[in-house]
């Protein structure tokens, strides 16, 4: 390993466990472009791939007060059951065109967060029981699309920013915890799949392992952010990585 893809790694180790701390995703699509410039596309994917999987339970670890166990339990088969699936996606379906579908939706979703955001958010006390199997059968939804963009694309943040962002009953430090804990379960699931496929090795994951400290010091920067940070602005930045996201994920 060379000293300047050293030093890039060990840079996205921090922003990794920043991201994720502070605002509940792992940045996958925004520091794997940047990756590529110093190794294959191919590489590049399996050694962001540990580095996102460590910075989740980082996420979780660091917000795990704030962690909606009961919310947890009902989304996370769902998930496990996308990621599975997105998992053999991969081998009949060319990866650039569900990159590709994944962006324009979600370009699309952020458009019409920017329009939901004026709208005045309904107290869970006061949504009625029909709104309420609504809102199971959204989170179960947005699960498995979770762990199915996630296996395909690396992004599986996005279904769980676009549902809960939107949710009254998850404040700001419940969304960061909620996304992160679920995302380290279904990351174990892909990248326990990976290996097993032979698209990520053991030396890649084992490389890994020496840039862990780097995540939690990012972990620990992001819990500080996430503190400070007001609730109007907090949103404001998860609009933006929507859109960041699926612009990258288009090109």
């Amino acid at each position: 390993m060379s000293v300047s893809l050293g030093a890039v790694l060990l840079l996205f180790a921090v922003l990794s466990g920043l991201a994720k701390a502070g605002f509940g995703f792992g940045a996958g699509m925004l520091l794997n472009p940047i990756l590529t410039l110093f190794v294959p596309s191919t590489t590049a994917t399996t050694l962001l791939a540990p580095i996102l999987w460590f910075s989740n339970f980082t996420g979780a670890s660091v917000h795990r007060k704030s962690i909606q166990w009961g919310l947890i339990a009902r989304m996370l088969p769902m998930g496990i059951v996308g990621t599975a699936a997105g998992t053999l996606m991969l081998a009949y379906v060319d990866e650039r065109i569900l990159k590709t579908a994944i962006g324009i939706g979600a370009v699309t979703m952020g458009v019409l967060l920017l329009w939901a955001r004026k709208r005045k958010r309904t107290p869970e006390v006061d949504d009625p029981p029909k709104h309420g199997k609504t809102k199971a059968v959204i989170h179960q939804l947005g699960a498995t699309a979770s762990g199915f963009v996630g296996a395909t694309a690396n992004s599986g943040g996005l279904p769980l920013i676009l549902i809960f962002v939107r949710d009254s009953s998850v404040g700001k430090k419940q969304f960061t915890a909620n996304i992160a804990m679920l995302l380290a379960v279904m990351d174990t699931v892909k990248v326990v799949s990976y290996l097993t496929l032979g698209v990520l090795s053991v030396r890649n994951l084992l490389l890994v392992l020496l840039f862990v400290p780097f995540i939690y010091a990012g972990g620990y920067v992001g819990k500080r952010l996430n503190e400070k940070i007001s609730e109007k602005s907090f949103y404001v930045v998860i609009h933006a990585i929507i859109f960041i996201t699926g612009i990258l994920l288009i090109f």
